[in-house]
């Protein structure tokens, strides 16, 4: 399971304290009874709501963990709506026996129709809350993931074609070739232009045909020529081509020259 804040446990050990607070200032208020403001923390209700808040929000979180499991198959919108309403009454059923267990065998009589109204109303907009927080949570979160898949499947897609280029291209004759040039520059500026034309001439006909199932056999003879030429420059006289092939329009398959 993916590791999101409602399972993270410095939000589950101080959350509830917190929201236990701010449940109890709510009833004071709702109570019009704000005078109990000065025994806040001496007061039993108040760790009597920090207890509650803390049962709500496990029972929330338990909900959540057991509703992914059962409602896995489902889309993201069905499962929201029907985890959301299970989580909220499995909340308002934990919090009405933890109340009730309270004012029964602490409090010592029934609780009030009234007073487990403010309570439920107060617990059941936490639910509400609490999985609104989670769906905006998780809905963030695969939205990142197909985004960041995405970039994946992009980035690879750029060094597969790189790495495919790369080897077409054939760095290493490249590199001999220019060493030969920058050599052959100092003597021989002609013979140095004539291997630019051939070094261009073998690299742009590799990669205009390279996508090409067949090309003229008369063409794949000439880019040979060329070849052979360049490689001459390096190996001189040392590469010899000769043809008995009758140059028609024959189409073949074009060959890897530069591998």
């Amino acid at each position: 399971m993916k590791k999101l804040f409602i399972h993270n446990a410095f939000f589950r050990v101080c959350s509830a304290p917190v929201f236990g607070v701010l449940v109890y200032l709510l009833v004071l208020m709702v109570n019009n009874n704000l005078n109990e403001l000065t025994k806040i923390f001496s007061n039993q209700e108040l760790y009597v709501c920090i207890g509650l808040s803390f049962l709500s929000l496990e029972s929330l979180r338990l909900s959540i963990v057991l509703m992914n499991r059962v409602l896995k198959n489902l889309s993201f919108r069905n499962r929201a709506i029907i985890q959301s309403l299970f989580g909220l009454v499995f909340s308002l059923v934990t919090v009405s026996a933890g109340i009730t267990i309270y004012f029964q065998w602490v409090v010592g009589f029934s609780v009030s129709i009234a007073e487990l109204q403010i309570f439920l109303v107060i617990f059941g907009f936490t639910a509400l809350l609490y999985n609104v927080l989670y769906f905006s949570n998780e809905y963030l979160f695969r939205e990142n993931t197909i985004h960041l898949n995405r970039e994946n499947r992009l980035r690879e897609k750029v060094e597969a074609d790189f790495a495919t280029f790369k080897n077409e291209i054939n760095p290493d004759l490249l590199y001999e070739s220019l060493e030969t040039i920058l050599q052959t520059l100092y003597h021989d500026i002609q013979g140095t232009e004539e291997q630019i034309d051939l070094l261009a001439g073998v690299y742009r006909y590799q990669l205009m045909n390279r996508d090409k199932e067949l090309v003229k056999l008369s063409d794949e003879l000439q880019a040979l020529e060329n070849l052979a030429s360049l490689l001459n420059y390096k190996h001189p006289q040392q590469i010899k081509l000769s043809s008995k092939l009758n140059l028609t329009d024959e189409a073949i398959q074009p060959l890897p020259l530069l591998n």
